[in-house]
């Protein structure tokens, strides 16, 4: 059982298995450059935590993404920002992401017109589900999409937004990477945050499974 704790410990605190692991799984990234202009840029949820005694968003999760959001707008590589989700909390009534982040990306300059939200779903499925009916009622079905997520959670949300019948190009964000490593020296140094980062990846995998077994896939 020591052997077996230690061979444990070492693997999933090495850098060379996880990202190896992780580059297998992960979507490419990709530069600015690459991107052609697109009408709608769809940004998930699961950014910010809500402070309630400071009355603010707070990023907590994944912030690359609406700053990436923020400067695709900006190089006019997407027409109008899309906030997809509510919040995936049970116990946080207080955090209303999508809503809330509009605010702020007013604030920021950009103008309302080119905002879009979809605030009530709380899950990957229900971002794709909720997103096609309010591009139904849009009349946005056949424009050009820009999906927007972390680079670990892109496979299975294009996966759900090509069920709804959304064609999307993936953006993918959050160390996302744009060519194969296979080893650094400084993988070999045991980390504990590499720990965290398999168990990221074994929820992603473990969701995407149970996504295709549902039917959302």
């Amino acid at each position: 059982m020591l052997w077996i704790s230690l061979f444990l410990l070492l693997f999933f605190s090495n850098g060379f298995f996880l990202n190896n692991f992780n580059y297998l799984w992960n979507k490419k990234g990709l530069s600015f450059n690459e991107i052609k202009a697109h009408d709608n840029g769809i940004v998930l949820s699961g950014i910010f935590e809500y402070n309630e005694d400071l009355n603010r968003l707070v990023a907590k999760h994944s912030p690359d993404r609406i700053w990436q959001t923020i400067q695709l707008y900006k190089a006019k590589k997407i027409k109008t920002i899309v906030l997809c989700g509510e919040n995936g909390y049970l116990l946080k009534n207080e955090l209303h992401e999508a809503n809330q982040l509009k605010k702020d990306l007013i604030n920021l300059g950009i103008p309302e017109n080119d905002i879009l939200i979809e605030s009530s779903s709380k899950n990957t499925h229900q971002n794709a589900k909720n997103c096609a009916s309010l591009f139904k009622k849009e009349n946005k079905m056949n424009q050009k999409n820009l999906l927007i997520t972390s680079s670990i959670h892109m496979r299975r949300a294009k996966a759900c937004f090509d069920k709804e019948g959304l064609n999307t190009t993936p953006f993918p964000v959050d160390e996302a990477s744009s060519e194969y490593v296979f080893f650094k020296l400084e993988w070999l140094i045991p980390k504990a945050d590499n720990i965290s980062s398999w168990e990221d990846l074994i929820k992603e995998v473990s969701g995407y499974c149970i996504y295709k077994i549902m039917g959302y896939l």
